[in-house]
């Protein structure tokens, strides 16, 4: 977080996408003359250039904000990006991560900062090039990216048809975040997961052992048997088809 990219400022955003998809681009920020108080993104209405009225509304843009992870056994004075940039001096390993909500935030003198936006195209939104702005507000001033996205004369089914399952470990959250991760994965925490990952068409199942056994419970019945309640896990399931998923591996390992 405290490295600068060498990048420039000012410039323009331009997507392509169809109705019913979803594009990403980051926003990066870096205070000029001390801490920048209350900073916050908006959106204009998208609006179409010629033949016709139609708007891409400013509600299908979200945001989010890029945060760090310290990884497991970086060192004082280590520099990860030695093959990249001999000379970068980088005191410990952070890795831009977790995607935190978007609402306003302050951007200390010695900080930086990027903002993860994704724009939703809408199913049947006419094709054709539509444009506005993306503002960044903060310290009592606004600057205003343009922004033009063409949109395709099509739309992407509402779910994949394309069979695949990335995997989803729940308990990696555990390993990275320790005592700071949830004390279990719940299917209230799964629906979110999976609301996020569809927008990027990423149906999954919860195929990992340790959630997986964390939500079925086993039973020693009075003959000597054992009896297993697959009701909780059912509810992940339940979840992950309605976001579109369809196949999950069978061996659980």
């Amino acid at each position: 977080p405290k490295r600068k990219p060498a990048i420039s400022s000012g410039g323009s955003i331009a997507l392509s996408l169809a109705g019913g998809e979803g594009e990403s681009f980051q926003v990066y920020l870096a205070p000029l003359n001390g801490e920048v108080k209350d900073m916050d993104v908006s959106f204009s209405t998208l609006s179409k250039a010629s033949g016709g009225a139609a708007e891409i509304p400013a509600s299908a843009f979200s945001w989010r904000i890029v945060n760090y992870m310290l990884m497991l056994g970086a060192k004082d004075g280590e520099n990860p990006l030695a093959n990249e940039d001999p000379e970068a001096v980088v005191p410990q390993l952070f890795y831009p991560d977790p995607l935190y909500p978007g609402k306003p935030f302050n951007l200390p003198a010695d900080d930086q900062r990027t903002v993860w936006i994704d724009l939703q195209c809408p199913p049947k939104t006419p094709p054709g090039e539509y444009s506005g702005k993306v503002a960044v507000s903060g310290g009592g001033a606004k600057f205003e990216i343009p922004i033009s996205v063409d949109v395709f004369a099509f739309d992407l089914p509402e779910k994949p048809t394309l069979r695949f399952n990335h995997w989803f470990a729940p308990f990696y959250g555990k390993k990275i975040f320790g005592e700071k991760s949830p004390a279990g994965y719940t299917p209230e925490m799964f629906g979110q997961d999976c609301a996020f990952l569809a927008r990027y068409r990423l149906p999954h199942f919860v195929d990992d052992r340790s959630a997986f056994m964390e939500n079925v419970r086993f039973y020693l019945e009075k003959d000597g048997s054992f009896a297993a309640d697959f009701g909780e896990i059912a509810k992940f399931y339940d979840i992950a088809q309605k976001y579109g998923a369809n196949w999950v591996k069978a061996s659980l390992s």
